[in-house]
């Protein structure tokens, strides 16, 4: 048997109150180990259940079945994602930045092999470059999967343009 945290979402017609979240958490604090949090993305909330099971597959529907018997308006809500993971991949999750990778243009012309100039220029002229994430004193800054998207579907041509 393994120790389980299980994250199951569950989308509301409306958005629930600060009242119905507080009294949804002590519910669910008295029968098991698990958190309540509003979703961020869609009316309703999140549960992070933590219990044992025997693979992730029962886990998660022990999960899902605690939830929907935890909740007060069970016709008005749905459960739309549950994960189920071991509790040594939650935590190594949770270690795991939440912000995108940057890269300025020393960084973007390694990872496209040109030079920093070459950058500046790309950014000015070509229309598939991506634009910055932000602009700081230093420079451009763009996200790193911006850049390999763009990386893949570049059109590279070698040496210089033919003069017009």
């Amino acid at each position: 048997m393994k120790r389980y945290a299980v994250l199951v979402g569950v989308e509301t017609i409306s958005e629930l109150s600060d009242a119905e979240l507080d009294r949804l958490q002590t519910t669910v604090e008295q029968q098991a180990d698990a958190t309540v949090s509003r979703r961020a993305a869609s009316p309703g909330y999140d549960v992070l259940v933590h219990l044992v099971g025997d693979d992730a597959g029962r886990a998660a529907r022990d999960a899902a079945a605690a939830v929907s018997r935890w909740s007060e308006h069970a016709a008005d809500q749905q459960i739309v994602e549950i994960h189920a993971r071991t509790e040594a991949q939650h935590e190594v999750d949770g270690l795991a930045p939440d912000f995108p990778l940057l890269a300025g243009a020393a960084d973007a012309a390694a990872l496209l092999g040109i030079s920093r100039q070459r950058v500046h220029q790309l950014a000015a002229e070509h229309p598939a470059f991506p634009a910055p994430l932000a602009r700081i004193a230093a420079g451009p800054v763009w996200t790193v999967p911006a850049l390999e998207h763009f990386a893949a579907g570049w059109r590279r041509r070698p040496g210089r343009p033919a003069a017009s």
